[in-house]
């Protein structure tokens, strides 16, 4: 039975998605005012939540002017898509050392099907929640809960930076071309290679991500 989430908890979770469902754009100013309106809450969760999202990098502070929404250099994408593509690696190959390895090229590929169905049909955010389950699904295998609490704070603020600067779908088709490849040397059994193709998988999306960011 899952556990009940406190209203900070929950105020967290929506001042998140409001981020995502880009309400906020980058570096705009979070006021309690504004997030009362928003959320129909008190200020006390609101201050609460804030706190817990400067502590995880997704807002700032800034003397006299509050929490602003964080914006992201060129050399933060590139941070944290180097670590991301080292933690992504280390995950793949725990996951592959698993009992569970057909149940998960399975799963990836119903996966990268999904997606690819529905490519052109929703919107960023939507796309990318669902392209993201990739990673998920292979994070969730590898079965060590330090490694997926780690990635799972990288991940929130890649996918952050994805929906509030990416502007076409033309990323959506190599982020789609990989998934299928890496999936497809895994069927082939080319272990060590579909690992090597992920990290670098990843590396190309600091590129992509970057490019976003100059427009």
């Amino acid at each position: 039975m899952a556990a009940v989430k406190t209203i900070t908890e929950q105020v967290y979770d929506n001042i998140y998605e409001l981020i995502l469902n880009r309400t906020f754009s980058p570096g705009m100013k979070l006021t309690l005012k504004t997030l009362q309106e928003e959320l129909g809450v008190s200020s006390s969760p609101i201050r609460e939540a804030l706190t817990r999202l400067q502590q995880d990098g997704i807002v700032d502070y800034q003397p006299n002017s509050g929490m602003k929404l964080r914006t992201y250099t060129d050399k933060e994408v590139q941070d944290l898509f180097n670590i991301l593509s080292d933690l992504d690696m280390i995950s793949l190959k725990y996951a592959l050392n698993s009992d569970n390895r057909e149940i998960l090229i399975q799963k990836l590929k119903h996966n990268t099907q999904a997606s690819k169905a529905m490519i052109s049909d929703v919107d960023v955010t939507e796309w990318l929640s669902f392209s993201d389950k990739f990673h998920k699904i292979i994070a969730d295998a590898a079965d060590n809960p330090f490694l997926q609490d780690c990635l799972r704070k990288i991940y929130r603020h890649i996918t952050i930076f994805s929906v509030q600067y990416e502007s076409d779908s033309s990323n959506r088709d190599l982020i789609q071309a990989a998934h299928e490849h890496i999936v497809e040397l895994l069927e082939k059994g080319n272990y060590d290679e579909a690992i090597l193709e992920y990290k670098n998988h990843v590396l190309l999306s600091a590129d992509l991500a970057k490019s976003c960011l100059a427009k």
